[in-house]
This record gives structure tokens, C-alpha cells and sequence, in this order.
């Protein structure tokens, strides 16, 4: 049956028990206002995708769900009606061009650029890859977990940030400020999204902040020889890590094998792999630090010079010292 539709013609429409009506509205062809035999009220356009058919000519007859009503109304369902009859007059099938775009969309949810950020970026990249996932799983996704990430704007990041400065202090705000924003990045460069919306925030509170606090001579003696009741091989660690000022898990990881000449002269070239900027880094070993080498137990299965397995893995554990 066909009319020309009217609010308060489709509000007063009803279908028998047990029965189903369908109206067909005479302004926008297509368009369908079903009663179903429970008595809801939906939306729906009948429609034939140009060149889809024999010859070039139309397809077959299809149907586009738009929607329940009252939710959606007359009106939006014209509107919804004539975008979708105006792509099948292009050849575009509506249905198919919904389709793809729920699957963008879902693509582009939160939870699932997420994991492929780590997978792709972070293991890979990051030395500490594991401690970044971890702290975007509990920080990030519970809070825009069903968003699709070109959806978020700076006013959601900043919000997020303040939630986390408020429940957990700016360290942590800071923390997640810039591995948030390296997933942003990263999104942006994949063309996920148009650009990263932190990039260019001003946000000093959330600034990292260069250590400026280096213990006075007086400080050094107390630590140097609480150090010497340390058991080997935490003892000479921390004395090298006085004697070099090097970074505690590239001197964690010191490799026997690391050690050689160069001019005359015995260096430790510590490997690209193991430093926190990726190039090599050659350290002279002085005096001080042979007598330290030295005193370090020998190590039978592997060449890690700090152990506790016998050189096979480094120390860790570093909150026990």
C-alpha cells in the first residue's frame, strides 16, 4: 500500500495481531514504515543498484534497514531514504557501502588498533615494549574502549590525562601523556587518523623534567661504602655504575665479550641493541674499573659479567639491592 507519509500517520499506524502492515511512502520511493506482528515500527528503503543488473540495467530488488522509529523519524528516514537511493543511482549498493563502513569503524575502535600498535611498534621498537602495553591496557582502553580513535579529540585526551593526574599524580600523568602520544603518532603516520590531537599541547604539569639532583661527595662515601656489604656480584655492579655513570641495565648486561683494545687502550663497547638511544657506546676502562673487573666471580656457562646463573642472564631484580 502506498501513501504519502505523515508524523502523525506513521505515530497512529497499527497492524492486527498477529499481522504485519507495510506502508510505502509516495513522496520518497522506496521508503517503508513496517509495523511487525509484535508492534514495533521500523524503517526501511526497497531500491535497485544501477548497472547491477543484465546488460547493464538495474539489479535486483533489494532492502536497507534504517532504522527503528520512533527513534528515527519521518523525516530522517527521508533523509536517510534519498542518501542511500542517490548512491544506488551511482551504481553504489547502500547496503554494501554500510557495511564497509561499520567495518571501518570497527577497525578504527581503540581496542583494536591497541593491539596492533604493540604488535607492530612497540615489541619490535621498545625495550620496554611490555611496560608500555601495560600501562595503555590499564590507563587508556577502559576509559575509550568502543571509540573509534578518529573520534577522539585533544579535549578527550587532556580529560584522560587529568583523570590520571587526579587518581594517580603527575609521574604517572607524564608517563602516559608520552606513550599515549606515541600511539597517536604512530596512528597518524598509518593514516588511522589525520593527525595526533596532543601534538603541540601545552601542558608543562605534564612535561618530563630533566634530573637535575646528583649526590654531593659526602652522599658518594656513605653510599660507596654501604655498597662494599653488598654480595657479589651486586657489589661490583653498583661500584661500576658509580665509576662509569652509565645506565643501570647497560651495565646490567655487560658482556665479557664486549671488551677490547682500541689505541692501546681497553674499552667496553657496549652494543647499539642494549643502549636507551640505539647507537653504540664506548666506555674506557680505567684503573678503577679494571679493579672492580677483577674482582668479579668467574662465570662457567655463559658471558654475562653480572650474574647470579652463572653468566647465562644478567642480574635482575634491582629494587633488592
Amino acid at each position: 500500500m502506498k501513501r504519502r507519509l505523515t508524523d502523525i500517520g506513521v505515530e497512529n499506524l497499527t497492524a492486527k495481531a498477529g499481522e504485519r502492515v507495510e506502508l510505502f511512502d509516495t513522496l520518497m520511493p522506496g521508503l517503508c514504515i513496517r509495523v511487525g506482528t509484535n508492534g514495533r515500527k521500523s524503517w526501511s528503503l526497497q531500491y535497485r543498484v544501477a548497472g547491477r543488473g543484465p546488460s547493464g540495467n538495474r539489479g535486483q530488488l533489494k532492502r536497507l534497514t534504517l532504522g527503528q522509529y520512533p527513534l528515527v523519524s519521518l523525516a530522517a528516514a527521508r533523509e536517510k531514504a534519498k542518501a542511500a537511493y542517490d548512491l544506488a543511482e551511482r551504481g553504489i549498493d547502500p547496503a554494501e557501502k554500510k557495511k564497509s563502513d561499520l567495518d571501518e569503524r570497527n577497525r578504527l575502535l581503540v581496542e583494536n588498533l591497541l593491539p596492533e600498535y604493540f604488535e607492530r611498534h612497540c615489541r619490535p621498537n621498545l625495550r620496554g615494549g611490555k611496560a608500555v602495553e601495560s600501562l595503555l591496557r590499564r590507563k587508556v582502553l577502559p576509559h575509550w574502549k568502543g571509540r573509534p580513535l578518529n573520534a577522539i579529540a585533544r579535549i578527550d585526551c587532556i580529560r584522560l590525562l587529568d583523570l590520571t593526574v587526579d587518581n594517580d599524580g603527575a609521574a604517572q600523568g607524564t608517563e602516559v601523556r608520552r606513550h599515549l602520544s606515541g600511539f597517536l603518532s604512530w596512528a597518524a603516520n598509518r593514516g588511522y587518523i589525520q593527525s595526533n590531537p596532543l601534538a603541540g599541547a601545552r601542558l608543562p604539569e605534564l612535561t618530563p623534567k630533566s634530573r637535575s639532583r646528583v649526590l654531593d661527595e659526602r652522599e658518594m662515601q656513605a653510599v660507596w661504602g654501604a655498597v662494599l656489604s653488598l654480595e657479589q656480584p651486586y657489589r661490583a655492579y653498583v661500584q661500576l655504575l658509580f665509576l662509569t655513570a652509565g645506565r643501570r641495565t647497560e651495565i646490567a648486561n655487560l658482556r665479557t665479550s664486549w671488551f677490547g683494545v682500541v689505541e692501546g687502550e681497553e674499552v667496553i663497547d657496549i652494543p647499539g641493541a642494549y643502549t636507551k638511544t640505539g647507537e653504540p657506546h664506548v666506555l674506557p676502562i680505567t684503573t678503577a674499573i679494571r679493579s672492580v673487573l677483577d674482582s668479579c666471580p668467574i662465570m662457567l656457562r655463559g658471558d654475562c659479567v653480572f650474574s647470579t646463573t652463572q653468566g647465562e642472564k644478567p642480574i635482575s631484580g634491582f629494587s633488592k639491592i
